[in-house]
C-alpha cells in the first residue's frame, strides 16, 4: 500500500451535534475545524463524525450551537409533549384490534402473528434504507474503513457503543488503528469530584477501550503519566507498557473575534477596586473554589485592597461554594462572577486582572496557565505535576495545604507591584496556536503509528512503550 492511502480520521461527533465552548468540546471543535484544511505530503487528514450506519467526512466547519436535526428533534418532542402523539396512538391501537380479536383462537392466531412479524420486519428494513439514503443527502458517503486508516477519539465517545464497536471490529478485521484521545483520567482516579453519571459511563468506556487500543494521545505528560500508574495499579484491564505521547492544545480564543463585548458584562469589571484575582473554571470540586473564597476572605481581613472574579458555570457537588458566593458580603462589588463569559468578555476580564489564580486540586492540562501567560499576565498557580509542567519558571506556586501560602504571596506581590518592582524579566511565552496544535497532533500520531510498526493490535503484551515522553519542542 502506497503512503499516499493513510488517513488520519479525527472522530468529532459529540460535539459536531451538540455544540459546546468548554473542555472537550473546544479541544474536539478547533482540532476538527484545523482539520478541514491540514495538508500533509503522505497523509490524508480528515475529521469525521459517526452517523448510525457508518463514519461521514465533515464537510462544514463544527460550530458552537446544538445541531439543527437535534435542535428540531426536541422542538416535535416539545411540541407532543413527550408522548406518541394522538394520530400515532391511535394507529397502534388500530393495529393491535385483530390481535384482542384473535386472541380465543389460538391456531389461527400463530400465523396472523408471523404476518405481523414479516411486515414488521420489512418495514424494519424499508426504514433502514430510508434512513440510510438520508443520511447520504445530509451528510455525504459513508466512509469505508479500510488498512491503513488511524481513528483518532478526540471527542467524548463514552456513550457511542455502537461506534466503538464497529472500529473494533474494523480494527480486527481490516487492520484499522484505534488510538483515543486521553483529557484526564478523574473519574476513575477522583471520582468524588464527578458526577456519578459521569463516572459510570468512563468507567465502562475505560474498561472497554483501553485493552483494544493500539495506542493513546494525551493533552499532557501528566496524563500519560496517569495512565501508566493507574494500569500498574489495575494489569487486569491492561499489561504495562502501553504507548502514548502527549501534543500541546492551542491557548487562542478562538471565538475572540465573534462574540460581541457585552457592556453590562464589561463595565463591572471595570469598576471593580483595587488588585483584581482571576480566577476561570466551573464550579466545581477539582477547581478549588473554596480555597481561593478562603484567600480572598484572608486578604480582605488584613485590610488589602483586593477583588475577585470568577469566571465559570456553577457545576456540580459544590452547592456550599455556590451558597457562599450568593452570600458573600462583597458580591457584585469586590465579588464578580460571571456565569457563560464569552471569549471577548474573558479576554477583557484577563486585561483588567492583575494577576490569574489557579488552585485546582488537579488537572489534565490548565489552560487558563496558558491562557494568562500569553498575555502576560502574572500567574499563581498550585503545585500540581501539570502546572510545573506547563508553567515551570513563569509561575508562582503555592501549597494548597494551607490559603495562608498563596494569601501571603498575593500580599508581597500587590506591595512590590505598587512600588513598581514587581516586572521581573521574562522571555515571551510562547503556545501553539489552534492550527499549530492540530499539526502537532498529526505529526505526533505519525510517530506513534511508526513505533507501533508491525505490532499486533490486540496484543496487550507485545505493545511498545514510551513511557519516557519526549520534550516538546
Amino acid at each position: 500500500m502506497s503512503m499516499q492511502e493513510q488517513r488520519i480520521l479525527i472522530e468529532c461527533t459529540q460535539t459536531f451535534f451538540r455544540g459546546g465552548n468548554s473542555g472537550i468540546q473546544r479541544v474536539a471543535r478547533n482540532i476538527a475545524n484545523q482539520a478541514l484544511h491540514l495538508k500533509h505530503p503522505n497523509s490524508q487528514i480528515v475529521p469525521v463524525i459517526w452517523v448510525g450506519y457508518g463514519f461521514c467526512a465533515v464537510r462544514n466547519k463544527v460550530g458552537t450551537g446544538v445541531h439543527y436535526l437535534l435542535r428540531l428533534r426536541d422542538w416535535i418532542n416539545e411540541k407532543r409533549g413527550g408522548s406518541p402523539g394522538r394520530l400515532i396512538s391511535l394507529l397502534i391501537r388500530i393495529l393491535k384490534l385483530p390481535l384482542k380479536l384473535l386472541r380465543p383462537l389460538r391456531p389461527w392466531r400463530g400465523i396472523w402473528d408471523k404476518m405481523i412479524r414479516d411486515i414488521k420486519a420489512s418495514l424494519i428494513g424499508i426504514g433502514y434504507g430510508l434512513g440510510y439514503l438520508a443520511v447520504r443527502f445530509l451528510f455525504g458517503p459513508i466512509l469505508k474503513l479500510r488498512q491503513g486508516d488511524t481513528v483518532l477519539l478526540i471527542d467524548s465517545t463514552w456513550g457511542a457503543p455502537d461506534m466503538l464497536e464497529s472500529l473494533f471490529q474494523a480494527q480486527r478485521e481490516h487492520g484499522v488503528k484505534v488510538a483515543p484521545m486521553l483529557h484526564d483520567l478523574f473519574p476513575l482516579t477522583m471520582p468524588e469530584t464527578c458526577e456519578a453519571i459521569t463516572v459510570e459511563y468512563y468507567t465502562r468506556w475505560f474498561h472497554r477501550v483501553v485493552p483494544r487500543a493500539d495506542f493513546f494521545v494525551t493533552n499532557s505528560k501528566a496524563t500519560g503519566t496517569s495512565l501508566e500508574r493507574y494500569l500498574e495499579q489495575h494489569p487486569e484491564i491492561r499489561a504495562l507498557p502501553v504507548l502514548h505521547h502527549p501534543f500541546r492544545l492551542g491557548a487562542e480564543l478562538d471565538l475572540l473575534q465573534r462574540d460581541r463585548k457585552d457592556p453590562e458584562e464589561i463595565q463591572p469589571l471595570w469598576e471593580t477596586p483595587g488588585r483584581a484575582i482571576l480566577a476561570i473554571g466551573t464550579i466545581e470540586p477539582r477547581k478549588n473554589h473554596r480555597f481561593l473564597l478562603d484567600v480572598f476572605d484572608l486578604l480582605r481581613a488584613r485590610g488589602v485592597d483586593v477583588s475577585l472574579i470568577l469566571i465559570g458555570r456553577f457545576g456540580w457537588k459544590s452547592q456550599d461554594v455556590v451558597d457562599r458566593i450568593q452570600s458573600h458580603p462583597d458580591l457584585n462589588t469586590r465579588l464578580l462572577h460571571l456565569f457563560n463569559a464569552s471569549d471577548a468578555v474573558l479576554a477583557e476580564a484577563i486585561a483588567r486582572a492583575d494577576c490569574l489564580v489557579c488552585a485546582s486540586v488537579a488537572e489534565g492540562f490548565g489552560l487558563p496557565v496558558v491562557e494568562g501567560l500569553m498575555r502576560g499576565n502574572e500567574v499563581f498557580a498550585s503545585d500540581i505535576e501539570v502546572f510545573r509542567e506547563i508553567g515551570e519558571g513563569k509561575c508562582h506556586f503555592f501549597r494548597l495545604d494551607d490559603p495562608t501560602d498563596l494569601a501571603d504571596q498575593l500580599e508581597r506581590w500587590f506591595i512590590e507591584k505598587d512600588r513598581m518592582i514587581s516586572q521581573r524579566d521574562r522571555s515571551p511565552f510562547s503556545w501553539p496556536n489552534w492550527k499549530e496544535s492540530a499539526e502537532e497532533l498529526v505529526s505526533v500520531t505519525l510517530s506513534l503509528l511508526q513505533k507501533k510498526g508491525g505490532v499486533d493490535s490486540r496484543s496487550r503484551t507485545t505493545t511498545l512503550a514510551t513511557s519516557a515522553v519526549s520534550e516538546h519542542s
